[in-house]
């Protein structure tokens, strides 16, 4: 059985996805959101990522609270 060696990270956690996009204040207020807030999606939220990556250029980050401390910890 293999053993852990002496410097070894584990992290256990629900991975997510972070979107980040620069949207107008119509796109936001469409889709009930605040300015530079984030949330975690509900189905009223569905039609949204299909628009924003037709209007907005979007960036993709991995996220959650276990994937971004050991991201830091490397």
């Amino acid at each position: 059985m293999p053993t852990a060696s002496e410097n070894a990270l584990f992290g256990m956690g629900n991975p997510l996805l972070d979107i980040s996009a620069v949207v107008d204040k119509d796109f936001l207020d469409k889709y009930g959101l605040k300015p530079n807030d984030q949330i975690l999606a509900e189905d009223n939220h569905k039609a949204l990522f299909e628009e924003i990556v037709k209007k907005s250029h979007v960036e993709y980050h991995a996220g959650g609270a276990t994937q971004n401390s050991v991201k830091i910890a490397q």
